[in-house]
């Protein structure tokens, strides 16, 4: 495939519309579509760390998929010819889930430095039928049993309705259409009343922390009525709990209502979150963004499915994930991707997820973990972790699995900051413009093997007696 001067700016000016981390895709790209490229060594740089990947064989990037199990050219190179093999169905569920989780740790750990809270949003029951005779695991739906102290014919009145809200117009939804309804909505209020205690005491936190004054403790009372009928309507989702197309559609309009939150976060709203089920088969949602920690009543109404939780990054503790304020980044990083991945792999074997994304993301606003494959690239990362006297946190070795899988060994470095990060995109991008300003100068919009060179002698060499041709690669 050739390269022209065209596409490339108009990658380039794309680029600049987003976050870090695509001049160097951008980059590789360009290596593998002019020349190809040769390579036994890889840096995987994601905020800050850093794997240094060294591989047993070459990889050669650009032909067809080479296989590890083929014979070797006649200089001992493995060969270009493509496989025959196709792999297993289970192979490719394997590998793909794999890949993903890789992809979301990656992705974690890169835009860390840029997220405030963890956020988890469950689907809730279709209606109060189902909220009420069903005993739940959840802290907050346990004390909404109440099958118990309603009669049969009662709760057959619950069925289809989402609400407890007074309202005057006639609605199936609403448990007030007529005086037998409306004495039953007195009845589980009371009911209620006597059982949550917890819920009335946060509600009550509410009202002192916004400054809320009653006239009587009537009226007090009253209020403390319309706000916990308020917040057990925002336990039900109105819709199937185990519809996942229910759940997708929820979740993207909850990312819409916070994105009119513009007060809740700086710049633009950033999020990673991955799709999980519940044991009971109910889809639900983690998401690490930069949102601002909010009021619970507040971010449970902006989701209105079901129960919607909030964590400082700097306090979280929930089954599997414990973070306080003596975690450093690194340490929060860790604990957060490994938590986001955990699942990944029985969501991707529920069938329910067949050609559905997992991984849920603001893509353009996010940073990209670099794949650093250029030597000159790699050798200012060598000196970069050199002079700053960065040691090996983690090493390992790895036999490659599969036929198109290599032996390898990985060294993991962990970095004060992440502006070897910066540097190194910022490097690309120059080169890329080097590319484009040569490709001017010579009137060409091909860019050629010897556009690419002379861009590179100039950047990284300061050689101006390189002259290229201007004959396409």
């Amino acid at each position: 495939m050739t390269v022209t001067a065209q596409n490339l700016r108009t990658t380039m000016k794309k680029n600049e519309d987003k976050a870090e981390g695509r001049n160097v895709a951008t980059l590789n790209s360009i290596e593998r579509d002019i020349k190809g490229v040769w390579y036994s060594r890889k840096l995987d740089l994601y905020g800050n760390i850093l794997d240094e990947i060294s591989y047993e064989d070459e990889i050669y990037r650009g032909g067809e998929k080479e296989n590890k199990w083929k014979p070797r050219t006649n200089d001992n190179k493995p060969s270009r010819s493509k496989s025959t093999y196709t792999p297993t169905p289970e192979e490719r569920i394997a590998s793909n889930i794999n890949q993903l989780k890789k992809k979301t740790w990656k992705l974690t750990i890169a835009n860390i430095e840029d997220m405030n809270t963890f956020t988890t949003v469950t689907m809730g029951d279709v209606d109060f039928y189902s909220l009420f005779s069903s005993k739940r695991s959840d802290k907050d739906k346990n004390e909404l049993y109440l099958a118990d102290q309603l009669s049969e014919s009662e709760l057959q009145l619950l069925k289809g309705k989402t609400n407890l809200k007074y309202k005057k117009e006639k609605d199936r939804r609403y448990l007030n259409n007529s005086e037998e309804e409306k004495t039953l909505r007195k009845k589980i209020i009371n009911i209620l009343i006597e059982q949550a205690s917890s819920m009335i005491a946060k509600i009550e936190e509410s009202f002192v922390k916004d400054e809320r004054t009653f006239k009587s403790v009537r009226a007090h009372n009253q209020a403390i009525k319309r706000e916990l009928a308020s917040r057990i309507n925002s336990l039900l989702s109105g819709k199937s709990p185990h519809n996942i197309e229910n759940a997708y559609s929820a979740f993207s309009k909850f990312i819409e209502n916070l994105k009119n939150l513009s007060e809740a976060y700086e710049g633009d709203f950033k999020y990673i979150a991955v799709l999980e089920f519940q044991e009971n088969g109910r889809p639900h949602f983690h998401m690490l963004s930069n949102l601002k920690y909010l009021e619970q009543s507040k971010l449970q109404n902006k989701w209105g499915h079901g129960i919607a939780h909030i964590s400082s990054l700097n306090s979280i503790s929930r089954p599997g994930l414990h973070i306080s304020k003596r975690d450093n980044l690194k340490a929060k990083a860790t604990k957060l991707s490994n938590y986001l991945c955990e699942e990944i792999s029985e969501t991707r074997k529920d069938p329910r997820t067949k050609n559905r994304k997992i991984l849920l993301r603001s893509n353009d606003l996010l940073k990209q973990p670099l794949e650093v494959i250029t030597p000159e690239l790699q050798r200012l990362v060598d000196q970069y972790v050199f002079s700053n006297s960065v040691e090996a946190d983690w090493e390992s070795r790895f036999e490659g699995k599969g036929y198109y899988s290599k032996d390898f060994r990985i060294t993991r470095m962990v970095m004060e900051d992440s502006n070897l990060y910066s540097l190194v995109e910022q490097l690309t991008g120059q080169l890329l413009y080097k590319i484009l300003e040569i490709a001017e100068k010579l009137n060409s919009d091909i860019i050629t093997k010897d556009i690419y060179y002379q861009a590179k002698h100039e950047l990284f060499y300061n050689d101006q007696e390189y002259m290229p041709a201007t004959v396409a690669a």
